[in-house]
């Protein structure tokens, strides 16, 4: 069984190099307006994603390669690396891609997937505030839900304070999605 060390630090350096990056980019800015705004995960979400990310990939690595002595663990390990890279930047995706614009009256949610749902500041029937969430409805339905830690989520709820939309609270409830 012959792995080499300098593919196996490649994901390391990888995930390490792109921390630095998110880093170097400096830190986001604030904006005070409560009618253009975007509301998005932090930074640090994905700093921490990408610099913890290594450490249960080296786990395992030494655990796979601690129990298969035979000629297939080089095989193995490889499948385990690009596994879990995989994974690891499907998260980093998902926490870039979850957004909610608001210009003016209207408000537009970037999903998962991508999709963009759109809904005027006048249709938004009420919003729930729990402990760690917010959830729009808008129309009768559930319109998205947003952390409440994400960036600008002050700005959101001094946005509906002035378009008279409804806040309730609840906290036992709300969950993010």
């Amino acid at each position: 069984m012959r792995v080499d060390l300098l593919s196996l630090l490649i994901p390391f350096a990888a995930s390490l190099a792109l921390a630095i990056i998110n880093i170097k980019a400096g830190a986001e800015k604030k904006t005070k307006s409560i009618n253009r705004f975007t509301i998005k995960t932090p930074r640090v979400y994905k700093i921490l994603l990408l610099c913890i990310s290594p450490l249960p990939v080296l786990i395992g690595l030494m655990l796979f390669l601690a129990f298969h002595n035979n000629a297939d663990a080089e095989t193995g390990v490889y499948i385990f690396l690009s596994a879990f890279s995989g994974i690891i930047l499907l998260l980093l995706y998902i926490i870039s891609i979850l957004k909610l614009d608001v210009e003016g009256d209207c408000m537009i949610l970037r999903n998962i997937i991508g999709l963009h749902k759109k809904v005027s500041s006048f249709e938004v029937d009420y919003v729930v505030c729990g402990n760690h969430s917010i959830v729009i409805y808008a129309k009768g339905k559930r319109f998205g839900s947003l952390s409440k830690d994400c960036l600008h989520i002050e700005n959101f709820l001094q946005y509906c304070a002035s378009k008279k939309i409804p806040v309730k609270l609840n906290p036992q409830n709300s969950v993010a999605v």
